[in-house]
């Protein structure tokens, strides 16, 4: 490719109101104006190595924003020409060489994850019986209260069965796509007894009072919203593996997106459980603000179920991914926290498996260096997601570039050092 880029199209393109322009971009200015190739690429790599030597991906830089020097790099093809062989065996050689380290690699990713898979963390289910302990208290309460015997009797002769069934509805309704022997698991954990158990001892709360059952119809709306949602969150940028930029790019949506619906969604999601039932305070009569406090239990235990629901259908099509042992960076695309484990304990050689084929080129190395300054804080926000997530793989919590983002990963290896055993 010819050099197209205009000294003024460059100037205007790379134009900042609050970067002062460095010598080394002002030596390519000259360059570009009196129309010199060699000294302009001289210039260019000169540029781009004193970004690197700052730690700093040049792609990312203010100069780039409007994709100026990344046109400049290929008009000037820094990166260089095809590497040539002398003959056609030189050439089958290195092939040959580069698929073997390729092999090697695959294999030692794989050995990584072996026998791994999974798993709700284990300090989430502390939560989850806090608040299902919280529930059954309450149930006390409102049995000892002034609805009392309504509550016992309505309980006692399975009355409100329609509020029952449309309860255990909800549940079902949350929990689909999650798989029985999971399924069991986080109803027992988040309700404290099967679905039924909990919609008979949950509907007469809800039946005691007039708005009671619209705040039951209303959950299945609240669900359909949260699946809406979480199907909007798996519309990803797809990870394109040839072309290292972009696939970092992608990878770095993926994560900003869920870090920050992470942080966010259990504040929504719990918002919008509990709204349906904000109308019980106002109701009178029976719904006490015992009886209201325990229907507002309620809609926070299935809304706490709801996550848990989301992190299984997520661990189960991770799971998969483990058991056909399919490792690259599209791992983002199925599973973004099983990819965030596969980023963050290799060599950045092995995640940059890609660049081969510029291996030799002119200038490969100094975009190798490039890559490695992208990466690192793609591993960084990987790091932040184990850490926010709630699920983990057992076992890798004092991996490479896992045991290091987490300061309750630290916490646990200080304590277990002292005797103490794990904190959580």
């Amino acid at each position: 490719m010819a050099l197209a880029m205009s000294h003024a199209d460059w100037m205007k393109k790379t134009y900042s109101l609050t970067s002062p322009r460095s010598a080394a971009l002002k030596a390519i200015d000259q360059a570009l104006m009196v129309r010199n190739e060699s000294q302009a690429k001289f210039a260019l790599v000169s540029w781009i190595n004193a970004q690197n030597s700052k730690k700093q991906n040049w792609h990312k830089s203010v100069r780039n924003s409007k994709g100026a020097v990344e046109d400049l790099y290929k008009q000037l093809n820094v990166l260089g020409a095809e590497v040539s062989f002398d003959s056609l065996g030189d050439e089958w050689e290195d092939f040959f060489a580069k698929n073997e380290v390729r092999k090697l690699q695959n294999a030692a990713k794989a050995k990584m994850f072996d026998g791994k898979k999974l798993v709700l963390k284990h300090s989430v289910f502390g939560v989850a019986r806090a608040k299902k302990d919280d529930f059954w208290s309450k149930t006390e309460e409102v049995a000892k209260s002034s609805a009392g015997v309504s509550y016992k009797t309505a309980k006692a002769t399975k009355k409100f069965g329609s509020l029952v069934s449309k309860i255990e509805e909800t549940i079902e309704l949350i929990t689909t796509g999650v798989s029985d022997g999971p399924k069991k698991e986080i109803i027992g954990a988040v309700l404290g007894s099967s679905a039924q158990e909990f919609a008979i001892s949950a509907a007469p709360l809800f039946g005691l009072v007039s708005s009671g059952g619209k705040a039951v119809l209303g959950w299945n709306d609240v669900i359909k919203t949260i699946d809406s949602a979480e199907k909007m969150m798996k519309i990803r940028p797809s990870i394109r593996l040839g072309d290292p930029a972009e696939a970092l790019t992608a990878i770095s949506q993926i994560l900003d997106r869920q870090i920050s619906y992470k942080a966010r969604k259990a504040g929504i999601h719990s918002g919008a459980f509990v709204a349906k039932g904000l109308g019980l305070l106002l109701d009178g009569g029976a719904a006490t603000n015992t009886v209201a406090g325990a229907c507002e239990t309620v809609a926070t235990l299935l809304n706490q179920l709801a996550d848990f629901a989301v992190d299984c259908r997520e661990i189960q099509a991770a799971n998969k991914i483990l058991d056909a042992k399919e490792f690259d960076l599209k791992l983002f695309e199925t599973s973004p926290i099983l990819g965030c484990y596969y980023i963050s304990i290799q060599d950045h050689s092995s995640i940059m498996d890609f660049n081969f084929e510029n291996m030799g080129k002119q200038n490969w190395q100094q975009e190798a260096l490039r890559l490695k300054y992208a990466i690192d804080p793609v591993i960084k926000k990987s790091q932040q997601l184990i850490e926010k997530s709630r699920i983990e793989i057992p076992g890798m919590d004092s991996a490479k570039g896992v045991y290091q983002s987490s300061r309750m990963q630290r916490f646990n290896v200080w304590t277990m050092s002292k005797g103490l055993g794990r904190a959580w």
